[in-house]
């Protein structure tokens, strides 16, 4: 079976479904979504190059240095988190508005970008603890301003996390071998939850959390 055999792309195809009906219900923040998508999309071919070495190698249905299933992922990934986390938001009414000009977002950019790479390449730390550090800094950044902003942020973390694991239990019943066929559970802690590594659902934690709180400290409007 096709998706058995590549479930990379199974799970962007499933986001990438999830992306459209955001997109129509969530008129409001359509700019929001494309925008962080496309930034998740650019990021993606060069951070799955870091992963390569010590989290996983999925199959691919173009070996390449830039693949249909990271474009597909960062960008659905990315659109996803910003809907999720507007719509949130809008239920929550947090209206609070941080007070960060352009100097500072262009700093907490550089901050995670250096994160997610510099830390991999420069001090060659494993490039799941870059990532959540690098994501945990736009997190720290809103709660130092205004602590109440976290809960839609904390929410759609957690959305996220329920969403994936639904996707994973799912690709396990694809293919049992999933797990063991697609991670480097030597350079993991080793520790599954249901069958799945705890880093996977980490990383889509910390991603919820991470890029929604990036996107409330962008669209500031100091």
């Amino acid at each position: 079976m096709f998706f058995a055999n590549h479930i990379y792309f199974l799970s962007a195809t499933i986001f990438s479904i999830l992306w459209l009906v955001l997109f129509i219900i969530n008129k409001k923040n359509r700019k929001q979504m494309v925008l962080i998508g496309l930034l998740l999309m650019i990021g993606a071919p060069f951070a799955e190059q870091m992963h390569f070495t010590d989290w996983w190698h999925p199959h691919f249905i173009f070996n390449s240095f830039i693949t249909i299933e990271d474009l597909l992922f960062g960008f659905s990934v990315g659109g996803v988190i910003s809907a999720v986390y507007s719509l949130l938001n809008s239920r929550i009414k947090d209206d609070f508005i941080l007070p960060i000009n352009l100097t500072g977002k262009i700093l907490t950019t550089t901050a995670f970008l250096f994160s997610v790479f510099g830390l991999f390449y420069i001090f060659h730390i494993h490039s799941f603890i870059s990532s959540i550090i690098a994501l945990s800094i736009p997190v720290i950044i809103v709660g130092y301003y205004n602590k109440k902003s976290l809960i839609p942020i904390f929410l759609t973390g957690m959305f996220m996390t329920v969403f994936a694991l639904a996707g994973y239990l799912f690709s396990i019943y694809l293919n049992p071998n999933f797990v063991k066929e697609t991670y480097l559970l030597n350079h993991l802690s080793k520790i599954l939850i249901l069958g799945i590594p705890i880093e996977e659902l980490l990383w889509f934690f910390f991603a919820g959390m991470g890029v929604s709180a990036f996107q409330k400290i962008i669209w500031s409007e100091k």
